[in-house]
């Protein structure tokens, strides 16, 4: 018999070993149904790009550091791969009362017309006392700012009381609406021994000039001390 016409039943189990098998030659149709299981995919293998369509989101930016700093730069986070991003993070500051502020940034690395009073922000929320359980409430805003004012009345030097965000910010390459637009959650305590929870929004009243590519953080005074900030993208919110 030719060793090419070997019948099925002439096989052993288990005789055709790897060595025997082209590479690139098994098609998914030779699969059972859900064979294969969790241990037998690659860490680090499915990409975004094998989820598209899913639903999720992706790490586009990160920054961390314990060192102090003036200014807290996340730049070339916005793309065309997502339309809809969302920024979470804390802030440490070494200012009594200092506040969040935010400018966002263009493709060239530059802040978007600090000096055009364009940003418009708006926050209100609630405090509780640490005495007497009294729930007050707070409102904080500017109309033609030169920044979005995210809070108010932080703590500063301490580990124990960090600014802590969440902000969500909408087409900012402009690719379906115009301007600039985000709003946000924020909570801490503050220099009173209160706790603030703040809710608020920000526009960038222009459509003119270049998308927004980046976000800048800064303080009202001093200096940020310790941060965490991380930025993802939401997978399937792509402009049109």
């Amino acid at each position: 018999m030719s060793k090419t016409q070997i019948p099925t039943g002439g096989i052993t189990a288990d005789a055709i070993n790897g060595t025997l098998i082209a590479d690139d030659a098994i098609n998914s149709e030779h699969y059972t149904d859900g064979s294969i299981d969790t241990a037998h995919i690659g860490d680090s293998q499915v990409t975004s790009a094998k989820t598209d369509g899913v639903g999720g989101i992706v790490k586009v930016g990160n920054q961390y550091s314990t060192s102090s700093a003036s200014t807290i730069t996340l730049d070339g986070v916005f793309t065309s791969s997502y339309g809809i991003y969302r920024v979470i993070g804390y802030f440490i500051l070494n200012t009594d009362s200092a506040g969040i502020e935010l400018q966002l940034r263009n493709a060239s690395n530059a802040n978007f017309a600090n000096s055009s009073d364009e940003y418009r922000s708006f926050s209100a929320g609630h405090r509780i006392t640490s005495s007497s359980d009294t729930v007050e409430t707070f409102t904080n805003g500017d109309y033609a700012g030169t920044h979005w004012k995210v809070n108010f009345g932080g703590e500063s030097n301490a580990l124990d009381a960090p600014i802590c965000i969440d902000m969500m910010f909408y087409d900012p390459l402009q690719s379906v609406v115009n301007g600039k637009n985000a709003h946000w959650r924020v909570s801490h305590v503050g220099n009173d021994a209160k706790l603030y929870y703040h809710y608020g929004s920000g526009t960038y009243t222009t459509n003119s000039g270049a998308d927004a590519a980046g976000i800048r953080f800064t303080m009202s005074s001093g200096n940020i001390t310790r941060h965490k900030v991380s930025v993802y993208g939401f997978i399937g919110s792509e402009g049109a």
